[in-house]
């Protein structure tokens, strides 16, 4: 499909599906299309350390000053969310990841253990950051943990690149916490698009097959 959300042109496929075996696997490199690999290192520190400040992280990406709602933090810091008690998730209770590790622990095939990022709150009052992630589902199955990723929006050329070695990390550590074996990581955009700006890198990448 052609759309313009916000006046900004893009195409897109709508729920768009694919697996990775090895989550290990996480790092992009594809010929025509710059990685920043001291970026990707930073911002996985940022959600690790389930920080939200917009000052840190900019240091390393200047976006993340353009899209804060406040001038002082980002509400798609998702480290903030899940390793953090969140005002916007579970009323300051617990943590989503410790959450997750007890519901793991009582019953290895639960489909419970379900870390919420994106908030009906989030609808209503962000503006210019909404986050892009609806949830995260661990999943233990032949003693390995899955990891099944919902995305509302997914941007092909920046967003991905970025989100994938962040959620295949907490995997992996979720894997080691539990003391099981790695599995596959899916993931899943109901809109996986490309913006106008990155039509011609597209086509680079596509020469180089």
């Amino acid at each position: 499909y052609e759309a313009a959300p916000r006046g900004m042109k893009i195409r897109e496929k709508l729920a768009v599906k694919f697996q990775i075996a090895n989550p290990r696997h996480r790092l992009l490199y594809v010929p025509g299309r710059n990685f920043g690999l001291c970026y990707v290192t930073a911002e996985n520190l940022w959600y690790l350390l389930g920080e939200n400040s917009t000052e840190w992280i900019s240091n390393y990406a200047p976006f993340w000053k353009g899209v804060s709602d406040n001038g002082t933090t980002n509400n798609s810091a998702y480290g903030a969310r899940i390793f953090k008690p969140h005002p916007r998730i579970d009323y300051w209770e617990q943590t989503q990841w410790d959450m997750i590790v007890k519901e793991l622990r009582k019953d290895p095939d639960s489909r419970r253990a379900i870390i919420h990022i994106h908030s009906p709150t989030d609808t209503r009052v962000a503006v210019k950051d909404i986050p892009c992630t609806l949830s995260l589902q661990f999943l233990i199955r032949d003693k390995k943990l899955h990891l099944v990723v919902m995305m509302r929006s997914s941007d092909l050329i920046l967003g991905i690149a970025y989100d994938i070695p962040a959620f295949t990390t907490f995997q992996e550590l979720m894997a080691l916490e539990l003391g099981v074996e790695l599995g596959t990581y899916t993931h899943i955009s109901n809109s996986l698009h490309i913006y106008e700006r990155d039509f011609e890198m597209c086509q680079e990448i596509l020469r180089y097959g």
